[in-house]
């Protein structure tokens, strides 16, 4: 979920599985996703971007790279940079089908894959989009920025919907986003905008995850790592372990209460 990671960017897995790309030491490189051998270093200036999209039929992909660059990931050639008015993008999206490709900086371009025509500009973010995500059908694009969330009509070139929370980076299926934030990934239902999940990493590859109400689950014995601070009635605080806490006030951690489909 963090773009960027120690030595380069974080590599990103095309649709079928069998490729990644990734930003090391000023080269960006598409690499073999079960061997890690590379198989294309693309022929660019820097090895960072601002965003990626990968097609869905594995074929091309889009950096973000102030331009949007697309590229044909089977022979690792550029096959086109696009850019409209000077604009930098900062998100990058192909369409399901794969005829059409968005772009967004504060408006949100749709372009045709194979003429590189500009198709439509969709206005009225007062930031700049740094998140896209197409329904399966192709018929709605939603653009993510700092004023919140917009769904717009592809069709007819118009906003259908606002939304007032960010998408961050959504799932395939557009129901959940998630974002970092200070040493943990923060999930959200993108529907009402309520916190569904929070992740935290632990050390030696262990982890413990939170829901919203407190109910936590993680590695095994992550128990070992918590404490509970209670704030007491006369303004003490005492630290309690799980076990503690559970005597002294009754609460029992349900971690089937943990996830995107908790009970």
């Amino acid at each position: 979920l963090d773009k960027r990671l120690a030595g380069g960017y974080a590599p990103h897995c095309s649709p079928n599985g069998k490729l990644k790309i990734g930003g090391y030491a000023e080269k960006v490189k598409i690499v073999d996703a079960a061997s890690g051998k590379d198989v294309h270093v693309l022929e660019r200036a820097g090895g960072g971007w601002d965003d990626v999209a990968w097609s869905l039929d594995s074929n091309r992909l889009a950096l973000a790279v102030g331009s949007a660059e697309i590229w044909d990931a089977q022979t690792g050639k550029r096959l086109d940079s696009l850019s409209a008015g000077g604009e930098r993008y900062w998100s990058v999206a192909f369409s399901p089908r794969g005829e059409l490709f968005a772009s967004g900086s504060d408006t949100v371009r749709l372009w045709n894959v194979v003429s590189s025509e500009l198709i439509d500009t969709l206005r009225g973010h007062t930031g700049y989009v740094r998140g896209l995500h197409w329904s399966a059908d192709g018929k709605t694009l939603t653009s993510s920025a700092d004023d919140g969330m917009r769904d717009w009509d592809v069709a007819a070139g118009r906003m259908v919907r606002h939304r007032k929370w960010r998408m961050g980076w959504p799932s395939p299926d557009g129901r959940f986003g998630a974002d970092v934030h200070v040493n943990t990934i923060r999930v959200w239902d993108l529907e009402t905008g309520q916190r569904r999940l929070t992740i935290m990493p632990l050390p030696d590859d262990r982890f413990i995850a939170f829901s919203p109400d407190g109910h936590y689950r993680g590695s095994r014995a992550v128990e070992r790592d918590l404490v509970y601070v209670v704030q007491l009635d006369d303004g003490r605080q005492e630290t309690l372990t799980p076990e503690e806490f559970t005597k002294r006030f009754g609460w029992k951690n349900d971690p089937d209460k943990v996830g995107l489909t908790g009970k």
